[in-house]
């Protein structure tokens, strides 16, 4: 897999690039589907959000594929018309933002572990809380590929929940 192009986020005065992509949803409840090519951009857009108060707002869309119907849909002018930046009630859910240095990254989809994940808790566009987990003295993520090597039997119930039964040599 490759890394992909990350959301962008202001926060505290600060910008991080974020994992988190709350426009999805948004997008999925308006019927919207993108169709991108390029394993760099999966979603077909870069977000830039910002939590201003404690309200989360996208700020700006950049378009980097076409969507269905072949136009470039997925900008801030075809999808909120006349507004700068709109609060994004919408979404419920985390903004996950890694802190510090890149410990290493994950085979799976090519994510970075960074030292610190920066977790803020989002309900219907309102931050309602935050925490930090400390990735220094975790264990490494073991990498998909490499469990497959070692496995006896994988079971996926859905795309969120894929058992894997290692073999006991």
């Amino acid at each position: 897999m490759t890394v992909q192009l990350d959301n962008k986020i202001i926060y505290k005065g600060e910008s991080y690039f974020t994992y988190s992509d709350p426009l999805a949803v948004y997008l999925s409840e308006q019927g919207i589907k993108v169709i991108s090519d390029c394993s760099a951009c999966w979603s077909g857009y870069v977000g830039t959000w910002e939590i201003v108060g404690s309200k989360l707002f996208i700020a700006k869309i950049e378009p980097f594929f076409l969507d269905e119907a072949d136009e470039k849909k997925i900008r801030m002018e075809s999808l909120f018309p006349c507004q700068e930046r709109v609060f994004a009630d919408w979404y419920t859910g985390e903004i996950h933002i890694g802190l510090g240095k890149v410990l290493y990254y994950t085979n799976v989809f090519q994510t970075p572990i960074c030292e610190e994940d920066l977790y803020i808790q989002i309900e219907n566009g309102i931050e309602v809380g935050a925490r930090i987990e400390d990735n220094r003295n975790k264990p490494i993520i073991e990498d998909f590929q490499s469990l497959l090597v070692k496995a006896k039997t994988i079971s996926c119930n859905n795309f969120n929940s894929i058992t894997v039964r290692l073999n006991q040599n």
